[in-house]
Order: structure tokens, then C-alpha cells, then sequence
């Protein structure tokens, strides 16, 4: 396979009970970013139009956002544990004073 990876939109791939309306292209963004150099001279040679450099910074962005959200939900979940930890302490605490005959 070359760099660039496209799968056809074939009507069934064998085997798979997948259609071409659900089977996309796809490209591999990290070989695109490592040799992208090499590729915008394979552009210019083609007289294609195109802006590898635009991809790449547009696949940093994401990189860069898909971090941030990966951070994001880890605080989050943090945060979820922390208070389902201090409902259990309440719960546990209100179960001990019951016991006990206490209220409150």
C-alpha cells in the first residue's frame, strides 16, 4: 500500500455483510503528516490541487483537541468517583446511626 490508503466502495465486501454505504475511505493522517513534504512534491508534480500542509495542521488541531477532551473526561470521572465515594460515606455514616437507634 502507498502512502494515501483508499478502500473502494465495493457493494459487499465478502464475508463481512458490510455495505458500501456503511464502508468509507480512509487515510492514514500520521503518514500524511511524517512525509509531508514528500507529498506536496508529488502534488506539484501532478498539477493536482491540494495543500498537504493545510492537512496536517487541521490533524494537529484535532490531535490537540481529541488531547484536551481526553483530559477533560478524566477529570470528570475523577470528579464522579470523588462524589459517589463522599454518597457512599454519607450513606454508610446515616446506616451506622440507625443501627445505633440514632436519626440525623
Amino acid at each position: 500500500m502507498g502512502i494515501l490508503t483508499w478502500r473502494l466502495n465495493i457493494p459487499r465486501l465478502p464475508g463481512r455483510g458490510v455495505s458500501a454505504r456503511q464502508h468509507r475511505g480512509s487515510f492514514d493522517f500520521r503518514q500524511i503528516r511524517e512525509h509531508a513534504a514528500e507529498i506536496a512534491r508529488d502534488i506539484e508534480r501532478r498539477k493536482a490541487d491540494g495543500d498537504v500542509h493545510k492537512v496536517v495542521a487541521l490533524y494537529n488541531e484535532y490531535c490537540a483537541m481529541t488531547e484536551a477532551l481526553q483530559q477533560l473526561r478524566a477529570a470528570r470521572n475523577d470528579s464522579a468517583a470523588k462524589f459517589a465515594q463522599a454518597l457512599q460515606a454519607k450513606a454508610d455514616k446515616a446506616q451506622v446511626h440507625r443501627s445505633h437507634g440514632r436519626t440525623g
